[in-house]
């Protein structure tokens, strides 16, 4: 089970392959190196809405744990994650899989958008799954957690 996550990250951006991303990618990281822990931290607390639709003790565990994540690590994991590109290599896959991933009425994609936009990320994976999620973003465990927990279930049972 994946759950909202894409073999080519740097396709959030517009690149078309790692190339055409890792000049940015360069350069987010270099960034956020530079910034401090209270900077980047504060950039967390921003960011969150983004992240959780679900406001209150939930949104804030995220915040939390995010502005507490050690600003290097992040800059050079997103670093990393936006220039592999496992869109062929998920063929070799062959495994049931499953990809959970969210879609908000707030997030400027239709819900068609948001399904062909993961639908290409995984073409080469043959016989996937899909299940959009309506009313979350990307910590869909938090904003829709019955809806993830029966998916969870579904994707476990014998």
């Amino acid at each position: 089970m994946i759950v909202d996550s894409l073999p080519f990250f740097g396709a959030i951006f517009g690149a078309s392959d790692v190339e055409a991303i890792r000049s940015r990618a360069t350069g987010m990281r270099e960034a956020m190196v530079k910034e401090s822990q209270a900077v980047y931290a504060a950039g967390a607390v921003r960011m969150t809405p983004m992240m959780v639709r679900t406001a209150g003790a939930p949104a804030a565990v995220v915040t939390r744990a995010s502005a507490a994540s050690d600003h290097r690590v992040v800059a050079q994991a997103m670093y990393d994650d936006m220039t592999t590109d496992l869109r062929q290599t998920i063929a070799k896959i062959k495994l049931p899989v499953t990809l959970l991933y969210p879609w908000d009425s707030v997030s400027g994609m239709t819900a068609a958008s948001t399904d062909s936009f993961y639908h290409a990320q995984y073409a080469a994976l043959q016989g996937m799954t899909f299940q959009r999620i309506d009313a979350s973003r990307h910590f869909i465990m938090i904003d829709q957690f019955d809806v993830f927990a029966a998916a969870v279930d579904k994707f476990l049972a014998p």
